[in-house]
């Protein structure tokens, strides 16, 4: 049974800091403000035995509307050869950490729009 995607919600994220995060003026410098239960409730909240062992990368291009058409158009190009470079670098030059993986794992990612 696969997982579902985990989304952390920042509304509640915020709530526990509100519920636990103990604001503290401080009348000396050596005094440590007790994180216990504050860490205690996010962790409980990210629980990562929920996570999935997959993830999802999104790559920007800062200002990307603001460029021409035509650059605009060559950009999905370029993430296409970036992905590839990088896959042939990683399998040729970083074989032990990437022995489970061969080209055949990446085929479709690789040649699909060549």
């Amino acid at each position: 049974m696969t997982k579902p995607i985990r989304i952390l919600d920042h509304k509640e994220i915020r709530k526990i800091l509100h519920d636990n995060d103990v604001r503290v003026v401080f009348d000396r410098t050596n005094v440590v403000p007790q994180e216990c239960e504050l860490y205690k409730h996010l962790k409980a909240y990210v629980d990562y035995r929920k996570f999935s062992s997959k993830a999802i990368l999104g790559i920007d291009i800062f200002q990307y509307s603001s460029y021409g058409e035509f650059e605009q158009t060559l950009i999905p190009f370029l993430f296409k050869k970036m992905l590839h470079t990088t896959i042939e670098l990683c399998l040729a030059h970083h074989p032990f950490i990437f022995q489970k993986y061969s080209r055949e794992d990446y085929r479709e990612t690789l040649y699909q729009h060549r």
